[in-house]
């Protein structure tokens, strides 16, 4: 991410750096969409909302538009049923 700092554990992982211009997008064929799961959580996880609150919040530096079929996707994904 640009102008974000991160760590990585190499020694827990194999890390490969990806340029977004040549990455494809392709179907989540894991089991109960883990892979899309993981990066929605992560994607939440980068917005000012406290742990303890239920509600979906779209803040302004989030990664996606809160666009009404975006936020239906992620209560979907992120459901109590789902999980």
């Amino acid at each position: 991410m640009r102008d974000t700092t991160a760590t990585f554990f190499t020694a827990l992982d194999d890390i490969t750096v990806f340029d977004p211009a040549n990455v494809t997008v392709t179907l989540d064929e894991s089991s109960h969409f883990r892979h899309t799961r993981l990066w929605l959580e992560s994607t939440l996880r980068r917005t000012p909302v406290p742990l303890y609150q239920k509600q979906l919040e779209v803040a302004t530096q989030m990664l996606a538009d809160p666009l009404d079929y975006q936020l239906s996707a992620v209560k979907l994904a992120l459901s109590d049923e789902r999980l």
